[in-house]
């Protein structure tokens, strides 16, 4: 069975389709956002099994054109086991007087959407709230929790709060460790106040906030509900001790309210972190100058929050508070250095012009996390320098360290590049030649490879290619550091080139493989794959982080189950962005030719591909440039949305959207639909293409900035040299953005010359 589903997802990764129908397939189009195809389906004709009137529940609930009266029609069907053709008191009493007909996330869910609908359409007494919301069984779902969570709410709102203590108190052991969340306990709280037991209220909401886990937003809420209840007794009912839990979501007039009144002790010892950190905050925003004598008070603090406190000192720098930052980073900040700490000091070290020092930092934070485009940035800025005339280079010295110490990855291409420019620039062929014999070597699958075989092309054109570079690892890197992609994709064409993997993808391959059978062996994380299948990515990955959390597991571990909960759910993004992850932290390149298919295939899918083939096909835009676009701006997210409201797998923003379907006469769309999605997202990319003589260079950054942006930009800042001027764009996003897209385009069109993927 699990081959069976193994090869099935191969098979979705590869081709972007499913081999079957049936529920899946019905899943995968709601999960996908797919409306319309939906609503061609059941034009003529009608649905019959469960997984059908869901879709079509799912496309009347989301799509535009949908209607609300025909959603609730469909999801009452669901819930009874019959066609619902009104929805009328008496379907309400079916539903009330049968138990829930399962408890699959589509049955839960189609409940919880009809006790809201029936909610909203005021047909549902309190005492039948009461009855529905118990049909939810109390186990760990996250639906189950909102249920609980809601019959809590009808009983405070209807003001019965004994009942509300009643039920939290009645819960057995292993019904609190599921059920009483945060959110409960703050309900539980407020009733505990209105029953006239302020204490155990008091007690309750510090309970909350003294815990190291509660996130900041419960944190406030529950200053808010202090505030709300207590009133101006507040200051008078906490002690400094429990003021401390709340000070970090104060004011600036409130802190300093309770500063004047000496209710903020700074000379006395706090035994909950949570208080130290609390103050530790305050005093960043107040009074800095006084972190040093707190932190004296709580050494055993120091010692164990070395990165809080990296990362408070972090904040104090960006703060201009450069002396307090100096001073806090060599009292209490010990090796190895949190990563925060090694930015400060870099940073620090620039400040003050100590050259060897600030390099020295730098390159060791870039060993370690050689992916921080911005501190990589940094080395480039140091490396080379321009002026309107003129590029001039550091110590050739300099250079060489920093080569020898930063991982041999992709994102090393942009430094050799410079490297050998500069040895260009000062005549030193020598080493020049010694390099580029073997460059591939050093930035394996970087945008920067082909940029270098253009640019240096006389020169290698100097050095003699290997006669057969399938013999080994060293040939074959030699070979590609000679050859272009063009020329080689033929001799490597269907070839095993398992000889030359990295070594540690093997490892990683095998372990992505076997992180499925994981998953079948726990009801978590079932429960999680059955919520992603059907589009639920919030509940399911909020049961695989509680799977997570309470079997302690670490980074890689979470990693490998979410790529294989991505794998089974038949989720691009997850699958893809956790293998990437365990490649980073392993140091793995992302070069298709050094990696085993077991990762390729998570790491290069073409979902959708029925879709992006036929509009690739439409506007003339290779398969490739598409799939390079939709991998950097959505990672194959169909539900994507980004700080400036672009929005599905292409990241299209609602008024270039709104432009590109009055063009192509679209109406009743949504940017979510993969459809209408790629069909935009390929359009834009096509017209831009012919705006720009067909450079995939130019055309990406002017989908990413803008054409306008681009205009302006090539107009202030292209003198003729093209790698030059992508140092100069003002836009840090849209310089990255071109050299990933590019590096996703030609490793597409590797897959699909060498492997025919």
């Amino acid at each position: 069975m699990v081959e069976k589903n193994f090869l099935i997802i191969l098979l979705l990764f590869i081709f972007g389709h499913f081999p079957v129908f049936g529920n899946e397939e019905m899943y995968f189009l709601v999960k996908s956002k797919q409306w319309k195809k939906i609503e061609n389906i059941f034009k003529n004709s009608s649905p019959r099994t469960e997984s059908e009137f869901f879709a079509l529940a799912r496309f009347h609930e989301e799509s535009s054109s949908g209607d609300r009266d025909k959603k609730f029609r469909l999801y009452s069907s669901i819930a009874t086991g019959k066609q619902v053709d009104f929805v009328t008191e008496h379907t309400l009493q079916t539903i009330l007087d049968n138990p829930m007909p399962g408890q699959s996330p589509v049955i839960r869910l189609t409940f919880w959407k009809l006790y809201h609908e029936f909610n909203s359409r005021k047909m549902l007494s309190k005492n039948n709230k009461l009855i529905f919301l118990e049909k939810f069984a109390k186990e760990d779902d996250p639906i189950c929790l909102d249920a609980f969570e809601e019959i809590l709410k009808v009983l405070y709102e209807s003001e019965n709060y004994q009942s509300v203590i009643q039920k939290v108190d009645e819960l057995s052991t292993q019904e609190k460790r599921i059920l009483l969340t945060s959110q409960v306990k703050q309900r539980y709280a407020q009733s505990l106040f209105r029953n006239s037991s302020k204490k155990r209220a008091i007690d309750t909401w510090i309970s909350i906030i003294s815990d190291p886990n509660c996130p900041d937003y419960i944190r406030l809420n529950v200053y808010s509900d202090l505030k709300f209840y207590l009133k101006d007794s507040i200051y008078e009912d906490l002690d400094s001790v429990e003021l401390s839990f709340i000070l970090s979501k104060l004011s600036q007039k409130e802190s300093k309210l309770l500063y004047g009144k000496n209710k903020i002790i700074l000379n006395r010892k706090y035994e909950n972190p949570v208080s130290v950190k609390n103050i530790i905050k305050f005093l960043v925003k107040n009074q800095p100058s006084q972190i040093s004598n707190f932190l004296k008070i709580h050494s055993d603090f120091t010692e164990k929050e070395q990165i809080f406190l990296s990362e408070i000192i972090e904040i104090l720098f960006a703060n201009k508070e450069i002396h307090i930052s100096e001073d806090l980073l060599k009292k209490y900040i010990r090796e190895p250095f949190p990563l925060s700490a090694q930015k400060t000091f870099i940073r620090l070290y620039f400040k003050k012009h100590l050259e060897e020092k600030f390099l020295h930092t730098l390159i060791s934070y870039l060993k370690e996390n050689p992916y921080d485009l911005g501190f990589q940035d940094k080395l480039i800025d140091f490396l080379i320098g321009k002026t309107s005339a003129n590029t001039y280079y550091a110590k050739k010295e300099y250079w060489e360290k920093a080569i020898l110490s930063i991982p041999n990855l992709p994102v090393k291409g942009r430094l050799m590049y410079w490297y050998f420019r500069f040895l260009k620039d000062t005549n030193d062929y020598k080493t020049l030649l010694s390099y580029l014999e073997n460059f591939y070597e050093h930035c394996p699958g970087s945008y920067y490879v082909h940029t270098i075989q253009e640019e240096f092309k006389k020169e290698i054109e100097q050095i003699a290619k290997p006669a057969n570079p399938l013999t080994n690892k060293k040939n074959l890197l030699k070979f590609l550091s000679l050859t272009p992609q063009r020329d080689y994709a033929l001799t490597l064409q269907n070839k095993d080139l398992s000889f030359a993997y990295d070594i540690n993808s093997f490892e990683l391959g095998t372990r992505l493989n076997n992180s499925i059978n994981q998953i079948n062996n726990h009801r978590l994380l079932n429960l999680s794959r059955d919520y992603l299948k059907i589009g639920e990515e919030k509940r399911g990955v909020w049961l695989a982080s509680k799977y997570f959390n309470s079997n302690n597991l670490g980074e890689e571990d979470r990693a490998l189950l979410y790529v294989g909960l991505g794998d089974l759910s038949f989720n691009s993004y997850l699958s893809i962005f956790y293998t990437r992850v365990l490649m980073k932290k392993n140091k793995i390149p992302d070069d298709p030719i050094l990696l085993p298919s077991a990762i390729l295939s998570r790491l290069y899918p073409r979902p959708h591909r029925n879709i992006v083939q036929k509009f690739s096909d439409t506007y003339q835009v290779s398969e490739d440039i598409v799939y390079a676009v939709m991998r950097q701006e959505s990672f194959f997210r169909e539900s994507a949305i980004s700080v400036s409201n672009a929005q599905g797998l292409m990241q299209v923003i609602p008024s270039t959207g709104k432009f590109l379907a009055k063009a192509l006469n679209e109406k009743d769309y949504s940017l979510f639909d993969p459809n209408i999605s790629v069909k935009f997202g390929t359009k834009f990319l096509s017209d831009l293409l012919k705006m720009n003589e067909g450079d995939i260079r130019w055309a990406t950054i002017a989908y990413n900035g803008g054409p306008g942006n681009l205009r302006k930009w090539k107009r202030n800042h292209y003198k003729g040299d093209f790698n030059h001027f992508l140092e100069e764009i003002p836009s840090k996003e849209s310089r990255d953005y071109c050299r990933i897209v590019v590096s996703n385009y030609y490793n597409y069109r590797l897959l699909k010359e060498i492997f025919d993927r």
